[in-house]
C-alpha cells in the first residue's frame, strides 16, 4: 500500500512539473477564500507566475512587525523557486495591489504606498536596494538597502528620506525582538506637520515644541533609539534609550503669556534620558543678553514633564525684568539700576493635565548677581558694591540677600545718609547690620544690629567716633561713643536712644529729633550760654543746614531774673539755625536773638549784665580759637530792651528801655531812659560809670539797694572798679526819708527826749522827714561803703554825717548831726541832755546822734558835744553853706 502511495505521488509530481514545464493557465480558480482569474504558471529553471486578479481574504491576526521575519522567509522561498512574478491586481484587505517580480527586481503599487527596488539572495543573506518607496497619503520617499540574515534573523537597513518636505536618512536594525534605529535630517523649515503624527505626544510637550519654540530652519542631527517586539509583535520603544539632537535657526521662544519672545540666533534640542534640553546661541530679551540661559523638560518618560526654565539675564533689575518676574507673580522688592546685574532666574512649571480650575504649583528661583550701583529695597535706596539677592518661592522666608556697601548716599524715606562701608544681609525676613560706617563733616559712626522686618523694628549699636550739630558753630558733640539704638518703621519711623533719652521721629518734610531730659546730653552740648540742670527739647530737622529747634530748660542758671531776683528755673526757648543765620527765641518769644547779627531783643524780661558779659567773653574766647577754621571775628553784641531791668552786681536799674552795645573785648555802652530821663553806662576795661539826671525813686531804690528815699528826684554818677575801689554821688531833689530800720529807731530814740519832741515842727513824723534838697557821696571798696557826705535838708531841720557800713558784716556805724532852727528861750534849763546839745550864734540848735549795730537792727545813740565838734570843718561848710552850688554842678 505504501508503495503504491509513493507511486501516486511520484506520478502526479512528475505530472505536474510536467505540467508547470509546459505552463498552465487557468480562467478562474477559488480555494477556500482565495479567487484568482487569468492564472498562468511555468517552470524552466525557476517558476514563472501570473494573474490578473486575486483576492486575499484577510487574515484573521493583525499584520504587525512581529511577522517580518516570516514574511522574509517567503521572500527567501520567493528568491529560491520564482523567477517572474506579475500580479497585475491584487485585492487584499480592502487595498489594491500591483506585484511585479522580475530579474530580482520587485515592484509593488498600492492604494497606500509604492515601492520599487531590486532584491537577491547570496548564501545565507537577503540583500535588497529600495530605489522607492512611496507612501501616498505623506507624500513620504523613502530610498535605501536592507540586508537580512536568513539563518540568524538579523535585519539591517539604512536609506533616506524625502517627507513633508524634509530630507533625511536613517539607519536600523533588528535582532531577535530587539531593534535599534537612528535618523537625521537636513535643514528644513515646517516641524508642525511632522509633530502632528505623534498623537500620544504630551499636549503641553508638543505646544512648546511647535507653538512656544518657533524657527525659520530646523535641522535634526540625529535621532536614536531602542526597543522590542512584544509576544504580539507590536513595538515597544524603550524611552531611556532614545536621543536626539536638533538645531533650529532664528528661534523665537515665547516662554511666558504676555511677555515679548525670547530671539537667539540657534537654538539647540537634546533629548536624553527622558528629557528635552534646550541650548541657546546668543539669545536676548528685548535688549537684555540672556547668554548662558538654559530650558528643559524633563520627565518625559514617567508623565511627569516639568518645564525648566534656566534664564540668566545681564541687565539692570528695572522695569523689564520686573515684568518677567511679576508674569510668574514674584514681586521682587529690591530694584536696582547702575551697571549690568546677572540674574538667573529658575522656573519649574508642571506641565502635567490638571482640573479645570486647578492652579500650576510654579517653583521659582530667582538670584540677582548685583555689581556697583544703586540698590533699592521699598523705602531704602543704598549705593553698593557688590552683592546678590536670592528668591525661592519654595522657602518658608523666599527672600534672602547681601551687599556690601560703596561711598555715597543712602537715602532712607527722605533722610540722606552718608554712607561709606559696610556689610547688610537679608535673611528669615531679618536685615543684618555689619560695620555699617556713616561718615560726613557732621557725623561718623559705625552700626552693627538687626532689623527685623515683621515686627518692624530694629535694635543696634551705633559705635561714634563723631557726632556734631550745628554749622560754623558745634552746639552738640559725641567722640568716641557707643550707645544701643531701638528703631521702629511702622506707621512712622521712629528711632530711640534709650540711654540719652533721645528720640528721632521722621516727619512729613525731615525728621525730628527730641530728648526728654537734657541732663543725659549735657556733657556732649557746646556753647551752652548759661547753665541748667536738666529740661526737654525737640529739634525739627529739615535737612542738614536747616533746625527748629524747641524747648525748655529746669533750674537753670541763667542772665535772666525775675522781678526777685531769682533766677529763672524754667526757660522756655525756641531756635532756628539755617544757612543765612541762628535765631534765639524764649519766654515766649520775650527774649529773641539773632547770632548772625549779634543782636538780642528783650520785652518785660530782667537781665543780669555781669553775667551775660562773662559769658559772653568766654564765648568770644571760643570763636577766637576756632577762628582759624573760618568760623571768623565776633561782632558786636547789641541789646534792645523794653520794660526790662538790668542788673549788674548789686547794682539794678529799672528803666522803660535801653540799648546796649558790648564790645567784642567786654566794653559796654548803653544808654537807656525812665519816664523820660535819660540814664548812661558806661564800662571800659574793668571801671563803669554810670550817670543818671533827676530820675525817680523807682530807679534809685534798686540801683543803691536802699529803700528809705521816698519821691522827689535824684542825680546819680557813680565811677570806679565795683571789685576794688568805685565812688559814688546822689543829689536828692524833694521827697522824703522813711520807711527804714535806721529812720524808725531815731524817730522813736528822739521821741523818748521831752524837750526835742515839743519842739515846734523838727521836720521828723511818722510820714518822714521832707526833703527840700541834699547830697550823698560815697565810696566802696568790695563790701565797705564809706559815707563821706550825708547832707539832707529839710524844712525846719537839715541832716549832716559821714559813716561806713559793712555788707560783708552786715553792720553800719554813722554820726549825724541833727541841726534846726528853732530858740530853745526859756526851757534851755529843763533840758537834761544839755551837753549834748550845741547852740548856735543863731540861736539854733545841734544834736548828734549815733548809728550803729547791725544794718536790720540799728542801736541809736546821742553823741557828746566834743563829738559834733570833731566833725570835720570842712564837712560842716560843705553841707552847711554850699548845697546850692552842688545842685547847680
Amino acid at each position: 500500500m505504501i508503495r503504491n502511495t509513493i507511486l501516486v505521488f511520484v506520478i502526479i509530481a512528475i505530472a505536474l512539473f510536467l505540467w508547470l514545464k509546459s505552463g498552465i493557465a487557468l480562467d478562474k480558480i477559488a480555494v477556500g477564500g482565495y479567487h484568482i482569474e487569468q492564472l498562468y504558471i511555468k517552470l524552466d529553471k525557476k517558476l514563472t507566475l501570473k494573474a490578473e486578479h486575486i483576492t486575499i481574504p484577510r487574515p484573521k491576526a493583525s499584520p504587525s512587525f512581529g511577522s517580518i521575519d516570516k514574511t522574509f522567509d517567503r521572500i527567501k522561498y520567493l528568491l529560491t523557486f520564482f523567477e517572474y512574478i506579475e500580479l497585475k491586481k491584487l485585492d487584499f484587505n480592502n487595498n489594491h495591489l500591483n506585484v511585479t517580480y522580475a530579474d530580482n527586481t520587485l515592484y509593488i503599487t498600492t492604494d497606500m504606498y509604492e515601492i520599487a527596488g531590486e532584491i537577491e539572495r547570496r548564501g545565507k543573506m537577503l540583500n535588497a536596494t529600495v530605489s522607492m518607496l512611496y507612501i501616498k497619503k505623506y507624500g513620504i520617499r523613502i530610498t535605501g538597502r536592507l540586508t537580512y540574515d536568513i539563518k540568524r534573523h538579523i535585519l539591517a537597513t539604512e536609506g533616506n528620506f524625502d517627507a513633508f518636505h524634509i530630507k533625511g536618512n536613517f539607519h536600523a536594525k533588528k535582532e531577535k525582538n530587539q531593534i535599534i534605529f537612528t535618523l537625521a535630517t537636513e535643514r528644513f523649515e515646517d516641524l508642525r506637520r511632522v509633530i502632528d503624527l505623534f498623537k500620544t505626544m504630551h499636549p503641553a510637550v508638543k505646544s512648546w515644541i511647535v507653538d512656544r519654540i518657533r524657527g525659520k530652519h530646523y535641522t535634526l542631527y540625529t535621532l536614536s533609539g531602542k526597543g522590542k517586539l512584544d509576544s504580539e509583535g507590536r513595538f515597544r520603544l524603550d524611552i531611556d534609550s532614545l536621543k536626539g539632537e536638533a538645531m533650529v535657526e532664528d528661534v523665537e521662544i515665547y516662554f511666558q503669556k504676555g511677555l515679548d519672545p525670547i530671539i537667539a540666533r540657534r537654538l539647540y534640542i537634546h533629548y536624553r534620558d527622558g528629557a528635552l534640553f534646550f541650548d541657546l546661541d546668543a539669545p536676548r530679551y528685548k535688549e537684555i543678553d540672556l547668554d548662558g540661559s538654559k530650558i528643559s523638560i524633563p520627565g518625559l518618560a514617567d508623565h511627569h514633564a516639568v518645564l525648566k526654565l534656566d534664564l540668566k539675564l545681564k541687565a539692570p533689575v528695572d522695569n523689564e525684568v520686573q515684568k518677567i518676574l511679576k508674569s510668574y507673580d514674584i514681586d521682587l522688592p529690591i530694584r536696582y539700576s547702575g551697571k549690568y546685574a546677572t540674574v538667573i532666574l529658575k522656573i519649574d512649571v508642571p506641565l502635567k493635565k490638571r482640573k479645570k480650575h486647578e492652579k500650576v504649583k510654579v517653583k521659582v528661583f530667582v538670584r540677582v548677581d548685583l555689581k556697583q550701583g544703586l540698590a533699592s529695597y521699598r523705602k531704602i535706596t543704598l549705593p553698593i558694591q557688590n552683592g546678590w539677592v536670592e528668591f525661592n518661592n519654595t522657602r518658608r522666608y523666599p527672600l534672602k540677600a547681601a551687599v556690601i556697601l560703596d561711598r555715597g548716599d543712602a537715602q532712607i524715606e527722605d533722610v540722606t545718609l552718608p554712607v561709606v562701608s559696610g556689610r547688610l544681609s537679608l535673611a528669615k525676613d531679618r536685615i543684618d547690620l555689619r560695620e555699617v560706617r556713616l561718615r560726613h563733616s557732621w557725623i561718623d559712626l559705625k552700626a552693627n544690629g538687626v532689623i527685623d522686618l515683621p515686627k518692624k523694628r530694629a535694635a543696634f549699636t551705633a559705635s561714634i567716633k563723631h557726632f556734631e550739630v550745628g554749622n560754623k558753630q558745634k552746639y552738640l558733640q559725641l567722640r568716641n561713643k557707643s550707645l544701643p539704638v531701638k528703631l521702629g518703621f511702622g506707621r512712622r519711623v521712629e528711632a530711640k536712644v534709650p540711654s540719652l533719652t533721645v528720640k528721632v521721629t521722621k516727619q512729613k518734610r525731615g525728621v525730628a529729633i527730641s530728648v526728654e531730659h537734657l541732663a543725659k546730653i549735657k556733657p556732649y552740648l557746646k556753647e551752652i550760654p548759661f547753665d541748667f540742670q536738666d529740661g526737654k527739647v525737640t529739634v525739627a530737622i529739615r535737612d542738614l543746614q536747616h533746625y527748629a529747634i524747641k524747648g525748655s530748660l529746669k533750674s537753670c542758671s541763667s542772665f535772666f531774673y525775675e522781678k526777685d531776683d531769682s533766677c529763672y528755673t524754667a526757660l522756655p526757648f525756641g531756635i532756628t539755625i539755617a544757612p543765612e543765620g541762628v535765631s534765639i527765641e524764649a519766654f515766649q518769644r520775650r527774649l529773641r536773638y539773632d547770632i548772625t547779627k549779634e543782636r538780642i531783643d528783650l520785652k518785660q524780661l530782667n537781665i543780669d549784665l555781669k553775667r551775660l558779659l562773662a559769658l559772653y567773653m568766654h564765648h568770644g574766647k571760643v570763636i577766637k580759637k576756632s577762628g582759624k577754621n573760618g568760623i571768623g571775628k565776633r561782632k558786636e553784641l547789641v541789646i534792645i530792651g523794653k520794660k526790662s531791668h538790668i542788673r549788674y552786681g548789686e547794682h539794678t536799674l529799672v528803666i522803660d528801655s535801653y540799648d546796649i552795645t558790648i564790645k567784642p573785648n567786654g566794653d559796654i555802652k548803653a544808654i537807656g531812659s525812665q519816664e523820660g530821663n535819660i540814664v548812661k553806662f558806661d564800662k571800659k576795661g574793668k571801671r563803669f560809670t554810670l550817670k543818671a539826671l533827676r530820675v525817680t525813686d523807682r530807679l534809685l531804690h534798686p540801683l543803691v539797694n536802699f529803700k528809705g528815699l521816698h519821691g522827689g528826684r535824684y542825680s546819680i554818677s557813680m565811677e570806679g572798679d565795683p571789685e576794688n575801689e568805685a565812688k559814688g554821688r546822689i543829689i536828692v531833689e524833694g521827697g522824703a526819708l522813711s520807711g527804714f530800720s535806721a529812720y524808725n529807731n531815731t524817730l522813736a530814740f528822739l521821741n523818748t527826749i521831752p524837750a526835742l519832741v515839743t519842739l515846734q515842727n523838727p521836720g521828723f513824723s511818722t510820714e518822714g522827714f521832707k526833703i527840700k534838697k541834699g547830697i550823698i557821696e560815697y565810696r566802696q571798696y568790695r563790701d565797705k561803703v564809706l559815707l563821706d557826705t550825708i547832707y539832707i535838708e529839710g524844712g525846719t531841720a537839715t541832716i549832716a554825717g559821714t559813716g561806713t557800713i559793712d555788707l560783708g558784716h552786715n553792720t553800719l556805724d554813722i554820726s549825724l548831726s541833727i541841726h534846726t532852727a528853732r530858740e530853745l528861750g526859756t526851757i534851755v534849763g529843763n533840758l537834761p541832755l544839755l551837753g549834748y546839745i550845741i547852740m548856735g550864734k543863731d540861736k539854733s540848735v545841734t544834736i548828734g546822734l549815733k548809728i550803729t549795730g547791725t544794718i536790720e537792727k540799728p542801736e541809736v545813740s546821742t553823741s557828746a558835744a566834743k563829738e559834733i565838734l570833731s566833725l570835720p570843718l570842712d564837712l560842716l561848710k560843705r553841707t552847711l553853706k554850699s548845697p546850692a552850688h552842688i545842685i547847680n554842678q
